[in-house]
């Protein structure tokens, strides 16, 4: 049954006589009453369940076509869970509108153009719940890799990377057995390679969890780590570890008598934290989560110090000696943890503000490293030392410019791409950009051949 909200007016079925003007076939209903009378006067509201979906579909349909700029409206009534949860993205979804953006609601999902996305070079998704069957819809110029829970008949966990096309090359996503963590590689021309690992690990009392699961990232970790390699680690962890120490600091009265010194690796193994030290980085770090130190936080800073890396959250950037809570606005859950050498490079680390568009309960990590990777990386145009001229109308011109552009496309085919796009498809979005940059692409070409 589909129920939908619909004003009342002075005449009863006055409404209906406007929709169904649209609709020449007969609209079965289940049921139609009106609603109590509102305190302020305004015209009572109808309640309409139709029998066939189908005719909620076209009822909608001709809403949207023929009351726009009326004072009539038609809009789906949703469960109480559902509200809720819209009631939480309204807020949100005005935001975004007032920024001039392309938004919509589709029952408890709010859908925005892809500019969060388009900001970043890679983006991480932890607890994506997706399974092998499903086909995301990342924006043009964007690819993804994703890795998801096997174990389980219901969609959980699960990690997702989006990255820009022009790394393609530079990246190799390894092949594990841990569901906990999603390996790549950065292979950079002239550039210290990266290994970087996404991590979901779900909370230690879940049924998804496991007590084995810090032990399965650093085994692979191990396995994966090659000489002149930098490490990152992004992601979900759930441990909450507060102020804990995540270094080592040597005993020298107990490295002369095990003897150490003179072991170059065991003696850069306990003193790497004094590259903190050169690079400026504090040693302490902030931490605004009071909370106890859970399972998973003692587990999380032995892995530190087994690695020898660093947590970046309360000592760098602009969350330096803040250290700001990532989860439920009360604990720090969510962290980005590098090896030392890598400190240098890094050149932003924010924890964004909670955003319920983006995330449940979790605030986003933003980061940034400053790698030194050419330019052409991010140019559409591969080929170094390109230079681009700008194109210039000449009316001399204008003649063979309109014919360029005729014999590219009719108008009859640009309408049959047209008519094709459906609005109410979930690719709707995908679809548009995708004709609006082939419309682009037979001026600028043409463009290119008249005028250069």
């Amino acid at each position: 049954m589909n129920a939908f909200l619909l004003p009342s007016v002075l005449h009863k079925y006055k409404h209906g006589f406007v929709i169904c003007y649209y609709i020449p076939d007969n609209i079965k209903f289940h049921v139609v009453h009106r609603l109590r009378p509102q305190q302020d006067g305004k015209p009572r509201t109808i309640v309409a369940t139709f029998e066939r979906r189908k005719d909620r579909d076209r009822v909608l349909k001709a809403a949207r076509d023929n009351l726009k700029d009326t004072q009539y409206s038609i809009y789906e009534q949703f469960p109480n869970e559902i509200m809720e949860r819209r009631n939480i993205l309204w807020p949100i979804f005005k935001r975004e509108q007032r920024a001039g953006r392309r938004v919509r609601f589709k029952e408890d999902k709010l859908y925005v153009t892809d500019e969060l996305i388009k900001s970043y070079d890679i983006c991480v998704f932890c607890e994506s719940k997706t399974d092998d069957l499903d086909i995301l819809n990342v924006p043009k110029g964007y690819e993804y890799f994703s890795k998801n829970r096997q174990k389980f008949d219901r969609k959980s966990g699960g990690i997702v990377v989006v990255f820009k096309n022009l790394l393609k090359s530079h990246l190799s996503f390894l092949s594990s057995d841990s569901e906990y963590v999603l390996w790549l590689k950065f292979n950079l021309r002239h550039e210290p390679n990266f290994l970087l690992g996404c991590v979901y690990i779900p909370p230690e009392n879940s049924r998804y969890s496991s007590v084995e699961a810090f032990d399965e990232v650093e085994n692979e970790l191990i396995f994966f780590q090659e000489e002149n390699i930098h490490t990152i680690l992004i992601g979900d962890f759930n441990a909450r570890c507060g102020t804990g120490r995540d270094f080592i600091f040597p005993n020298d009265d107990l490295a002369q008598i095990l003897n150490f010194d003179g072991a170059d690796v065991i003696d850069n193994y306990f003193h790497s934290f004094q590259k903190l030290i050169l690079y400026d980085i504090p040693l302490d770090r902030a931490n605004e989560d009071t909370g106890r130190c859970n399972t998973f936080g003692s587990k999380l800073l032995s892995f530190c110090k087994n690695n020898n890396m660093f947590i970046c959250n309360g000592r760098v950037g602009s969350d330096k000696g803040v250290g700001r809570v990532t989860s439920s606005q009360t604990s720090l859950i969510d962290y980005c943890i590098v090896s030392p050498d890598l400190f240098p490079l890094l050149s932003e680390f924010e924890v964004i503000d909670f955003d319920p568009l983006y995330s449940d309960v979790h605030c986003r990590l933003h980061v940034i490293f400053s790698t030194g990777v050419t330019t052409d990386l991010h140019n559409n145009d591969s080929t170094p030392n390109t230079v681009n001229i700008p194109v210039r109308w000449n009316n001399e011109m204008k003649d063979q410019f309109v014919n360029m552009v005729e014999d590219k496309i009719s108008t009859e085919d640009l309408f049959k791409k047209l008519v094709t796009l459906n609005v109410e498809s979930d690719t709707f979005q995908p679809d548009i950009d995708n004709f609006v940059d082939f419309f682009n692409s037979i001026f600028i070409d043409s463009a290119h051949n008249c005028f250069w």
